[in-house]
């Protein structure tokens, strides 16, 4: 499926069909009020649940919408208020694009819809096969309990280290999450294992702290190594 389609149809016809889909065979299953993060900041949107479809429709830029079956999806988690969905292909995130997508329902209890709506016959997941020249070993994803302090408190979420990006997935504060993709990175710092520090080439630097154990060295060269491959592809 190609991006803001549906079936092959265009995003807005299939909103439309969407409509009379409802006026003869009942309402929409769920229409699911969401902030959805994207890279410094966040949108307002809904996410629409229809039979085998979830559709994200964003309150003001049409062209980070998107529309998905079952079957396009790896995973859908959720954790208090927030979901994350996770594409086998990327889909729009108002900066480019993206296989991850985290939202946080305005109305916390509202999550459990999308992983029932998910649950409900979703498709086995296939693991995803690593990229070409890349072990499977160092393509596997990684997650890490983490935290980022505010300049007035702080928040905590999930460092994951994927084969193409590096993200912070905030638990309490959906705004304060962010999406790198490696070619993005100018430096990365590890200054013990529980310190990581991420300057990207816009925006400023990001400092997290990992729990538990920390970051072994191997994973961090692991990232070192993915951000200079990515670094020497853009120049």
């Amino acid at each position: 499926m190609k991006n803001l389609t549906v079936a092959g149809v265009p995003l807005i016809c299939a909103l439309a069909a969407m409509s009379v889909f409802a006026q003869s065979s009942g309402p929409i299953a769920r229409a699911v009020p969401v902030e959805r993060a994207i890279p410094f900041g966040t949108t307002t949107g809904k996410l629409l649940l229809l039979g085998n479809h979830i559709v994200y429709v964003d309150d003001t830029k049409v062209e980070s919408s998107f529309a998905a079956t079952k079957g396009e999806l790896s995973n859908v988690t959720t954790e208090g208020a927030n979901i994350t969905v996770q594409f086998r292909d990327p889909m729009p995130d108002g900066s480019g694009t993206s296989t991850r997508a985290v939202f946080r329902a305005v109305v916390p209890t509202d999550a459990a819809a999308i992983t029932s709506w998910y649950g409900s016959g979703a498709p086995v997941s296939a693991p995803a096969p690593a990229p070409t020249g890349v072990p499977a070993t160092q393509a596997a994803t990684e997650t890490f309990e983490a935290r980022h302090d505010h300049f007035r408190g702080t928040c905590k979420g999930r460092l994951i280290i994927s084969a193409n990006q590096l993200s912070y997935e905030s638990v309490d504060e959906v705004g304060h999450s962010r999406r790198w993709e490696y070619s993005s990175i100018q430096e990365i710092k590890q200054k013990n294992p529980y310190e990581l520090e991420v300057k990207p080439f816009t925006g400023g630097t990001y400092k997290l702290f990992i729990d538990g154990s920390g970051m072994l060295p191997a994973t961090f060269k692991t990232l070192v190594d993915r951000v200079t491959a990515a670094r020497a592809g853009r120049q």
